[in-house]
């Protein structure tokens, strides 16, 4: 797993890495949709470390895939801290592995607190996963947490579980909530506005954080381009 794609924001002075690959294998992963576009090229560890000495960003982000299965993520990490006293930012991960504390903070996908579910979702074990969570708080890491509201699945009362497994660790922390988006292969059907509503306001009732999203297939893209790429010219 390695970087493939590099951006640069002047207006947030911010670098993004995009990392490809994943060590899991989501049933319901978004990038199903983009089955079939596979990066040209990779760039090795002194590219990216070039890359963002030319550009000196005061923030890097490392996103795509699972950043935490890139080989190089310690090395560019203490890079960041050592060269460019930069924040870094993981905007997603599964935290099957520890990020290194190099890292500011962490968005961390929590798909479900039963183990069954969660190895039915995403072929991997959540043990790991919820002794990271600790980790990574315990060491000061700014985290947050997301999961996905399957009703067919993962419903309101799963959903509910892992808003009470956070609130055991600090009531505050943030916890978004987003409506699932079917994908090709999948029977499950996505939650009306309604169950999202009632999801949240559930989940409200233990923690002091709590946001939603209600998503279409028309929005998925376009708010991931927001929310990381706009204005953002390709460096490599």
């Amino acid at each position: 797993m390695t970087i493939y794609k590099m951006t640069y924001n002047a207006g947030r002075e911010s670098v993004t890495l995009v990392n490809h690959g994943c060590n899991y294998s989501c049933r319901i992963c978004s990038y199903r949709l983009r089955e079939g576009m596979e990066p040209k090229r990779f760039f090795q560890a002194r590219e990216v470390e070039g890359y963002l000495m030319e550009t000196n960003p005061s923030m890097v982000m490392i996103m795509g895939g699972e950043p935490t299965t890139w080989c190089d993520l310690d090395r560019i990490a203490r890079f960041c801290k050592d060269e460019l006293q930069a924040y870094v930012r993981i905007p997603h991960s599964n935290l099957s592995n520890l990020p290194p504390a190099e890292v500011d903070q962490v968005g961390v996908s929590l798909f479900a607190i039963g183990k069954r579910k969660y190895i039915q979702l995403t072929g991997g074990q959540n043990s790991r996963v919820l002794s990271n969570i600790y980790k990574v708080y315990d060491r000061g890491t700014m985290l947050a947490v997301s999961t996905i509201l399957i009703p067919e699945f993962i419903g309101t009362d799963e959903v509910v579980r892992i808003a009470r497994f956070l609130a055991e660790i600090d009531d505050m922390i943030p916890f978004h909530v987003i409506s699932y988006l079917p994908v090709p292969g999948m029977s499950w059907r996505g939650p009306n506005r309604e169950e999202m509503n009632e999801t949240v306001e559930a989940c409200r009732e233990v923690l002091r954080n709590v946001t939603g999203t209600y998503m279409t297939a028309a929005s998925l893209f376009t708010r991931m381009d927001e929310a990381y790429l706009a204005q953002d010219v390709r460096i490599a």
